[in-house]
C-alpha cells in the first residue's frame, strides 16, 4: 500500500525543478509509482489472483501465476489508441506535440545562458545594459516555456480526456450488447468493471501528459547533449561515464522496492478479503463467535505484508541513499575535471558550466523518458481487450434493429427436438431432444430436480443462448428471426433470485415499463403492487415507495392478466396445481407430461413430488378454494410471462395461485399490446426513463456532512504520536537523521557558489587548483552524508509508518467486529465502506508518519539553514528573492499537482459512473431481460457529463499551475541576478555573496514546495486519524467479552416478555409492542407468517443481536443482558435463510461451528456432514472436505450450502437450535433427507423454527402465527387447523390434496 512513495516523491520533485538541474532534488531515474506499479492489463498478478494469494490458496495458483508470466502481453500499436479521435482532437494533438518539443527546447537553454551570465560576471566585464539584456533573455524564454508548457499540458489532457470518455462509451454499449453466453465464460463482472474504470485509466495516462513529457524529455536529452558536446566534448565524456552507475543503482532499486512492494500488496489484498467476508458475514461470525478466529487471521495476513514492507523500506532507503551518493560523487567529478581543462586553458569557466548543465539535464530528461513511456505499454495492454470488445459482434446482438416485429402476439411456444449444453460448459448437456408447447393462453408449469434443464428453458426463450440444435419458435417464427429487444420486450420474467436496482422501490417498478410507454403514474405503480400483494409491505416503509431499494428483499410477483402465457417454474407445487400443463423434467428431458390430476393419477415422479410436500390434514377436509383472479378484459391479446423457481416462497399470506395466474402487471405495467384502445392516446406522451441518482445523493450529501465535519476537527497528532510510543526512540533518531538531511541542500548550496565563482572569476586565484580539488572533495563528503541521513531517514520512518498501519488495522478491526448489529445496519457502514476505511485510513496514517512527520524534519532544518545562510550572505538580495518565495513554492506545488492530480481526481470523479455501470454489468441477465441497455447507456453517459466537465476545467485551469511551475524560475533568475548585480555595482555584495545568496533561497523555496505539495497528503492523514479514532472510541452497546452471569448449565427455557421493540435505523416502524413468548425447555417451537411479521426479529432478540427498548429476552429466565454473552452462544447454533460459508474448504467450514478452544477431530466433522446428508456429495469431490467452496460459497449450489451450514450447527452440538427457513433452498428429495436429520437433531434441544413450508413444522409441539409484530395464534398444527383460522388459510394454499 505504501509502494515507493519516496521515490516518487523526489522524482516529482525533478520534473518540477528543471531548471536547477544541479541539485539533488533532480532523480528523474527513479522509477515512478506509475511506472513501477502493475496495471491491471499488463501485470501478470491480477486483482483476483492477489486476493486469492493473500488468502493462501497455495500451490495450484502459483503454478497458474507462473503461467500467466511466461505468456506474452497482448497489446494493440500505440498508434492504434487514437481510433476513437476526431478532427478536432487530432488538431489538439499537433498543437501538443509542437509545444512539447519548444518545451523541450526551451528547458537547456538555461545552461547556456547560465554559463554566459556567470562567465560576464565573474570576469567583471558585464556593464548593467549586459546584465539587462541576460535578465531580458530569461524572461522571454521564461514567458516562451510558460506558453509552451500551458499548451503541452492542456491539449493533450483535452485531448486524452475526449478520446478516453468516448472509449468508455463504446465499452459499455459493447458489454451490454454481448451475449449472455459471452458473460458466463470468464468475463467476471469483476473483471469487466475494472477495464471500465482502471484499465480506461491506464489508456487515458499513455494518451495525455505522459505523451508531451516524453516528448520534451526526448527534445531536452538531444539539445542538452548538444550543448554539452559542442562547448566541452571531453567534459561530456567524463559526465556521460557515470550515468550507467546512476542507471544500475536505480534498476536494482526498483527491482527490490517493487518486489516486496508487490508481495506487500497482496498480503493486503489477502486482508482486505479477509476483512470484507468478515464484515459482510458479521451476523455468522456473532453467532459462531468467530470474532477472534477471523482476528488471528487478518493480523496473520498484516504480519506478512509487514514483513514486506520492512524489506521495501530498507531496499527504498539505501537505494535512495546510494542513488544520492552517486549523484553528489558525480557533481564532484564534473567540477574536478573541468577545474583542470580550466586550469589547463582548454575550456573557460562559463563552457563548464554549460556542459555540467547541458549534460546534466540530457541525462536526467532521458532518464525520464523510461517510467513516462511505462505508461504507453500500459495503455496498449490494456487497449487490448478493451478494443477487442468493441470489436466482438455477438451471435445474438440486442443492439441490431433487424429482425421480426410482429404486431400481434399470440404466445404460441414451440420447443422442438432441442439439445443444449451451456458455452461455459461444453461437456456437460443439459437438454437432451426437449419438446415442450405452451399454447396461446396456457399457464404451463416445469417441475423437477435441481439441474434439470427447468431454468434452462426460460434463458433459450428469452434468447439468452441459442440451441445447439432444434428449434424454438414464437407464433410460428424462429426465435432466431426475431428483434433481440422486441422478443424480450415481449416476454416478461421473474428470476428466483430477483434483482432490484440502486434506485427507489417507484423507480425500479418504473424501469418495467417498455420503450413505447409512457412514464408510469403514482397510481399505476400502487395498482401493480397492490395486484402483487407488495403494497401493504411498501406502505409500512418509512418513505414507502420513496425507499431506497437496495436491501429491500424484492417479495412481489410480476401480474400478468389471465389470457397470456405463461411458464412457471416451482419447486412448491402447492403454486402451480391449477396449470393446464405440467412437465415434468429430468436430467434434461421431459420423462412426464399432463395435468395436476392426471399426473398424481400416473403415481410416477410427480405424484411423489407431491406426496414429500404433503400437509397432514388430521381428518379435517382441506379443500383448496376457488383462485380469486384480478378482473382483465379477457380481448387482451396474449403476452408471455415467465416465473422462475421459488419466487413465491416467501409471498406468506399471498394466494400463490393467484399470483401465478397473474403474472406481468408489475413488470411492463399495461404494454402497448394489452391497453385498451380508449387508453393508448395516454401513450402519445414521449418516453422518459426517470432515474434519479438518490442513493449516490444521498452517500455524497453523507460523505459532504462528514468531511465538513471533520476539516473543523483539530487533528489528533497527540493521539497519533502516544500510540507511537514503543517507536519513540527510533522518531527521535529519525528526526536527527530527517534534519541532517535537510542541511543537505544549504551545505551543497554552499559549495556549488563557490565552484561557479572559482570557476568563472577573473583573476583567477592562486590557489585554483587546491580550492576546486577541495570543492570537488566536499561534493564527495555531502554525497556519504546524503547516503546515511537520507537512506537511514526513510528506513525508519517508513518502518514505523508500516508499524503504525498495522497497529491501527489491528484495533479498528476488532473494533468493527465488537459492534453491535445497528452498527452495521447503517447505510455509511456497508461492507464496501467498512473495508474500505480499513484500508485507506491505516494506508494514510501511515503516509502521515512515513511522508509527514520526515518531511517536515527535513524542511525545518533546510529553512532554518538556508535562511541563515542567505541573510548572513547578503540580506538585501535574501529579502528580493524572499519576495518570490510563495511564487517558487507554489510553483513546486502545482509542477506536483498538475502531474499527479489530473488522473487522480478525474479518476475519482468517474468513481460515480463506475458505480452505475458496474450495476448494469453485475445485473446483466435483469437488465437485457428489461431490455434497458439504451437506459443505461443514457444513465452512465449522464452521469459522466459532470466528471467530464471537471476533467475539462482541470485541463484549463490546472495547466496554468504546471506552466507557471516551468517558467517561474528564470523568472527568478532573472531578478535575482539583475537584483544582485546591482548590489555588486554598489559595493553592497560580493559576486560569490550574489551566487550563493541566490541558490540558498532557490534550494530553500524549493523545500518549502515540497512541503506544501504534502499538505493534501496531510489532510487525509488528518481525516484518516479522526476516522480511526472515532471508531476506536466508539463502545458497543452489546459487548460480547463484557463479564456477565456464566450459567454452570444451560436447559434452553427461552422468551420475551412484555417486548417493546423497532430497529435502530427504523424508528418509526414498531416491530413488537408488548409481545409474550414462551419456549419450555427441549420443546421445537415453529413461527410462521407473512413476511416482514417479526419472526426472524425474535431470533435476533434471543441471539441478543439487538436490545429491547422495553421488556426482556430471556434464556434459563435470565434476562440476555445480564449474561456472558460468549458464554450463553456457545450453547446455541443458527442455521439462517441465506447461509454464509467462508472461502475455506468444506471441513474447515464445518469446524467454523467449534467454539473457540473446544477439541475436533475429523470424525466429528464427517458424523456432522452425515447427519445433514452432505458427506456423500462431499466425498465424491475430488478433494473431499479439503474443497475450497469459494467466495461466500460460490462454488456450490443453495442446497449444498444450506446442507454445510447445518453440519456447522450440528456439530457445535448446541442446547439451542435456532432454524430460519433452513431447508429454503432445498428441492423435495434433499430437504425430505435433510428435514429428518433435523428432526433427529432436534432430540434433546429446545429449538426455534422458522418456515414457510408448513409441512417442515407441523410436528412441532408449538405453532405461533405471527402477524403485524403480535403473536395471533398459538396451538400444534391440528388445533390450529380446526380452528379455521389464519394458520388453515395458509395451510389451504400449500396443501397439494386434490378434492373431489
Amino acid at each position: 500500500m505504501t509502494d515507493k512513495m519516496e521515490l516518487e516523491q523526489i522524482k516529482q520533485a525533478g520534473q518540477s525543478s528543471n531548471t536547477i538541474a544541479a541539485t539533488p532534488a533532480i532523480v528523474d531515474t527513479l522509477p515512478s509509482k506509475e511506472a513501477t506499479a502493475p496495471s491491471a492489463a499488463a501485470s501478470t498478478l491480477s486483482t483476483e489472483e492477489a486476493s486469492e494469494a493473500g488468502d493462501g490458496k497455495g500451490k495450484k495458483n502459483k503454478k497458474k501465476k507462473g503461467k500467466e508470466a511466461s505468456e506474452p502481453v497482448k497489446a494493440v500499436g500505440y498508434l492504434e489508441l487514437y481510433r476513437f479521435a476526431t478532427p478536432k482532437e487530432y488538431l489538439y494533438i499537433a498543437i501538443a506535440a509542437i509545444a512539447s518539443i519548444g518545451t523541450g527546447v526551451g528547458q537547456p537553454l538555461v545552461a547556456l545562458l547560465m554559463g554566459d551570465i556567470m562567465a560576464a560576471m565573474g570576469q567583471g566585464l558585464a556593464s548593467a545594459d549586459d546584465i539587462i539584456g541576460y535578465v531580458v533573455k530569461f524572461t522571454i524564454v521564461g514567458a516562451g516555456i510558460f506558453l509552451a508548457s500551458y499548451l503541452q499540458m492542456c491539449f493533450w489532457t483535452l485531448s486524452a480526456e475526449n478520446q478516453v470518455k468516448r472509449i468508455r462509451e463504446e465499452y459499455l454499449h459493447a458489454i451490454l450488447r454481448q451475449d449472455i453466453g459471452w458473460h458466463d465464460t470468464g468475463k467476471q463482472a469483476e473483471s469487466l468493471t475494472t477495464r471500465l474504470n482502471s484499465d480506461t485509466q491506464l489508456i487515458y495516462d499513455g494518451m495525455a501528459d505522459k505523451v508531451g513529457l516524453v516528448l520534451s524529455s526526448f527534445t531536452t536529452f538531444i539539445a542538452g547533449f548538444v550543448i554539452g558536446f559542442v562547448r566541452g566534448w571531453k567534459l561530456s565524456l567524463v559526465l556521460l561515464s557515470c550515468v550507467p552507475l546512476i542507471g544500475a543503482c536505480a534498476a536494482l532499486m526498483t527491482k527490490f522496492t517493487v518486489a516486496n512492494a508487490s508481495k506487500g500488496q497482496d498480503s493486503y489484498a489477502g486482508a482486505g478479503a479477509v476483512a470484507e467476508q468478515a464484515i459482510s458475514a458479521i451476523r455468522t461470525i456473532v453467532a459462531f463467535g468467530g470474532q477472534k478466529r477471523e482476528t488471528e487471521s487478518y493480523v496473520k495476513q498484516l504480519d506478512t505484508a509487514f514483513l514486506h514492507g520492512k524489506k521495501r523500506a530498507i531496499a527504498t532507503g539505501s537505494g535512495v541513499g546510494a542513488f544520492m551518493f552517486i549523484l553528489f560523487a558525480t557533481y564532484g567529478l564534473t567540477f574536478w575535471y573541468g577545474a583542470r581543462q580550466v586550469f589547463e586553458g582548454h575550456m573557460t569557466g562559463g563552457q563548464v558550466i554549460n556542459v555540467f548543465f547541458g549534460m546534466i539535464m540530457g541525462a536526467f530528461a532521458l532518464g525520464s523518458i523510461g517510467p513516462n513511456a511505462a505508461a504507453f505499454a500500459s495503455a496498449q495492454g490494456a487497449a487490448y481487450q478493451i478494443f477487442k470488445t468493441i470489436d466482438r459482434i455477438p451471435t445474438i446482438d440486442s443492439s441490431n434493429p433487424g429482425g421480426a416485429k410482429p404486431e400481434n402476439v399470440a404466445g404460441h411456444i414451440i420447443v422442438t427436438d432441442v439439445d443444449f449444453h451451456y458455452p461455459s460448459r461444453p461437456d456437460v448437456p443439459i437438454l437432451k431432444k426437449m419438446n415442450i408447447e405452451v399454447k396461446p393462453g396456457q399457464t404451463v408449469a416445469l417441475v423437477g430436480h435441481s439441474g434439470s434443464g427447468k431454468s434452462t428453458i426460460v434463458g433459450l426463450v428469452e434468447r439468452f443462448y441459442d440451441p445447439i440444435s432444434g428449434s424454438i419458435t414464437l407464433d410460428g417464427v424462429e426465435l432466431k428471426d426475431w428483434n433481440v429487444t422486441y422478443l424480450r420486450d415481449t416476454v416478461g420474467i421473474v428470476s428466483q433470485e430477483p434483482v432490484l436496482f440502486n434506485a427507489s422501490i417507484r423507480q425500479n417498478i418504473a424501469y418495467g415499463i417498455r420503450k413505447d410507454q409512457a412514464q408510469p403514474t403514482d397510481k399505476e405503480i400502487e395498482d401493480a403492487c397492490r395486484l402483487s400483494n407488495a403494497h401493504d409491505f411498501i406502505s409500512k416503509l418509512p418513505e414507502k415507495y420513496n425507499t431506497l431499494s437496495e436491501r429491500i428483499v424484492q417479495a412481489a410477483l410480476d401480474n400478468a392478466a389471465a389470457g397470456r402465457s405463461t411458464i412457471v417454474i416451482a419447486h412448491r407445487l402447492s403454486t402451480i396445481m391449477n396449470a393446464d400443463v405440467i412437465y415434468v423434467m429430468d436430467k434434461g428431458v421431459v420423462i412426464e407430461s399432463g395435468s395436476h390430476e392426471s399426473l398424481l393419477a400416473q403415481g410416477g415422479t410427480y405424484a411423489d413430488f407431491v406426496a414429500k410436500q404433503q400437509l397432514k390434514s388430521g381428518g379435517v377436509d382441506v379443500e383448496a378454494q376457488p383462485d380469486i383472479v384480478a378482473e382483465v378484459p379477457v380481448a387482451q391479446p396474449a403476452h408471455i410471462a415467465i416465473a422462475d423457481e421459488d419466487v413465491v416462497a416467501h409471498q406468506g399470506t399471498a394466494d400463490h395461485r393467484k399470483s401465478f395466474s397473474l403474472a406481468t402487471k408489475l413488470r411492463r405495467m399495461s404494454s402497448a399490446r394489452s391497453i385498451p384502445r380508449s387508453e393508448k392516446s395516454l401513450q402519445k406522451v414521449d418516453t422518459t426513463i426517470a432515474v434519479p441518482e438518490t442513493a449516490e445523493e444521498a452517500e455524497n450529501r453523507r460523505e459532504k456532512e462528514r468531511k465538513a465535519m471533520i476539516k473543523a476537527q483539530k487533528a489528533p497528532l497527540g493521539r497519533v504520536f502516544n500510540a507511537m510510543r514503543p517507536e519513540w526512540a527510533l522518531i527521535v533518531f529519525g528526526a536527527i537523521l530527517s534534519g541532517g538531511a535537510g542541511v543537505i541542500f544549504p551545505i551543497f548550496a554552499k559549495f556549488f557558489g563557490q565552484v561557479m565563482y572559482v570557476l568563472n572569476v577573473v583573476p583567477r586565484p592562486d590557489n585554483f587548483v587546491s580550492e576546486s580539488n577541495n570543492n570537488a572533495l566536499m561534493f564527495v563528503v555531502i554525497g556519504i552524508a546524503a547516503l546515511v541521513t537520507n537512506g537511514g531517514a526513510i528506513v525508519i520512518f517508513e518502518y514505523v509508518g508500516e508499524t503504525m498501519a498495522r497497529r491501527m488495522r489491528t484495533l479498528s478491526f476488532q473494533s468493527i467486529l465488537s459492534q453491535e448489529m445497528g452498527f452495521f445496519d447503517k447505510e455509511e457502514n456497508n461492507t464496501g465502506a467498512l473495508t474500505s476505511r480499513l484500508a485507506t485510513d491505516a494506508y494514510q496514517m501511515h503516509e502521515l508518519v512515513s511522508q509527514i512527520m520526515k518531511l517536515a524534519f527535513q524542511t525545518i532544518a533546510t529553512v532554518a539553514l538556508g535562511l541563515g545562510y542567505a541573510f548572513s550572505e547578503s540580506w538585501r538580495l535574501t529579502l528580493v528573492i524572499l519576495a518570490l518565495i510563495p511564487l517558487l513554492a507554489a510553483s513546486q506545488y502545482f509542477a506536483i499537482a498538475a502531474l499527479t492530480g489530473f488522473s487522480n481526481k478525474t479518476k475519482k470523479a468517474y468513481e460515480q459512473s463506475g458505480r452505475v455501470a458496474n450495476e448494469a454489468i453485475t445485473n446483466i441477465r435483469t437488465v437485457v431481460t428489461l431490455a434497458k441497455e439504451s437506459s443505461f447507456e443514457d444513465k452512465y453517459y449522464k452521469v459522466t457529463q459532470e466528471p467530464h466537465s471537471f476533467a475539462l476545467r482541470r485541463a484549463y485551469i490546472g495547466s496554468i499551475g504546471y506552466a507557471l511551475s516551468q517558467g517561474i524560475m528564470f523568472w527568478t533568475y532573472a531578478i535575482g541576478f539583475y537584483a544582485g548585480h546591482r548590489f555588486v555595482e554598489a559595493g553592497m555584495l560580493t559576486y560569490q555573496g550574489l551566487i550563493q545568496t541566490l541558490f540558498y533561497v532557490v534550494f530553500m523555496s524549493m523545500g518549502l514546495g515540497q512541503i506544501a505539495s504534502q499538505l493534501p497528503r496531510y489532510i487525509k492523514g488528518k481525516e484518516s486519524a479522526i476516522n480511526v479514532y472515532e471508531l476506536l472510541d466508539k463502545h458497543t452497546t452489546i459487548d460480547a467479552e463484557k463479564d456477565g452471569i456464566t450459567p454452570a448449565r444451560v436447559d434452553g427455557h427461552m422468551g420475551l416478555e412484555n417486548v417493546q421493540f423497532h430497529y435502530p435505523t427504523r424508528l418509526n416502524q414498531q416491530i413488537f409492542n408488548g409481545v409474550d413468548v414462551t419456549v419450555k425447555p427441549g420443546q421445537t417451537v415453529a413461527l410462521v407468517g407473512p413476511s416482514g411479521c417479526g419472526k426472524s426479529t425474535i431470533i435476533a432478540l434471543l441471539e441478543r443481536w439487538y436490545d429491547v427498548l422495553d421488556g426482556k429476552a430471556t434464556i434459563d429466565k435470565y434476562d440476555v443482558r445480564d449474561l456472558q454473552l460468549n458464554n450463553i452462544r456457545q450453547h446455541m447454533a443458527l442455521v439462517g435463510q441465506e447461509p454464509v460459508l467462508f472461502d475455506i474448504s468444506i471441513g474447515e467450514n464445518i469446524r467454523y461451528g467449534i467454539p473457540d478452544g473446544q477439541h475436533v477431530d475429523q470424525e466429528m466433522v464427517v458424523a456432522a456432514a452425515k447427519a445433514s446428508n452432505i458427506h456423500d456429495f462431499v466425498v465424491s469431490l475430488p478433494q473431499g472436505y479439503d474443497t475450497r467452496v469459494g467466495d461466500k460459497g460460490s462454488q456450490l449450489s443453495g442446497g449444498q450450502k444450506q446442507r454445510i451450514a447445518i453440519a456447522r450447527a450440528l456439530i457445535r452440538n448446541p442446547k439451542i437450535l435456532l432454524l430460519d427457513e433452513a431447508t429454503s433452498a432445498l428441492d423435495s428429495e434433499s430437504e425430505k433427507l435433510v428435514q429428518e436429520a433435523l428432526d433427529r437433531a432436534r432430540t434433546g434441544r429446545t429449538t426455534i423454527i422458522i418456515a414457510h413450508r408448513l409441512r417442515t413444522i407441523q410436528d412441532a409441539d408449538l405453532i405461533l402465527v405471527v402477524k403485524d409484530g403480535a403473536i395471533v395464534e398459538s396451538g400444534r398444527h391440528y388445533e390450529l387447523i380446526s380452528q379455521g383460522g389464519l394458520y388453515s388459510e395458509l395451510c389451504k394454499k400449500q396443501n397439494l390434496e386434490v378434492t373431489h
